[in-house]
């Protein structure tokens, strides 16, 4: 973990409470630990009881703590939020462009960096190595 947040520097990071590594409080503190992520907001995901979750992990200006099932409009507002983003209502947003697909258009393949997420990058802490 610490290799990868020196590596990517994100400007925000999703932890899973309960991951085969270790526990979200024992990965956010190795998190904090790093000098260039201090600053770094997280939200941290969980289904565990909330009384669990405090004992280990205070929320706070940069922490937020949700749980499962995942409710987006609130991780959509917690995200603004801790980025400082200014969310538009949907009745006055742009419609987006319509994008015309054609046979010749490549597929998103997460092994290739010229086809990935379009200049943003997700890291999924959870996966094997």
């Amino acid at each position: 973990v610490p290799q990868i947040i020196h590596q990517s520097k994100p400007d925000l990071i999703f932890l899973d409470y309960q991951m085969p590594g270790g526990t979200g409080a024992v990965i956010l503190e190795r998190i904090r630990m790093i000098h260039s992520s201090i600053n770094t907001p997280v939200i941290v995901l969980s289904g565990v009881p909330l009384y669990e979750i405090k004992a280990n992990i205070r929320e706070g200006p940069l922490v937020r703590i949700m749980f499962k099932p995942i409710d987006f409009a609130l991780v959509t507002r917690s995200i603004a939020e801790l980025l400082g983003l200014r969310l538009i209502p949907p009745g006055l947003r742009q419609p987006a462009p319509k994008i015309q697909s054609s046979p010749a258009t490549p597929k998103y393949d997460p092994d290739d960096p010229d086809l990935g997420s379009g200049g943003q990058t997700i890291i999924d802490l959870d996966a094997e190595p």
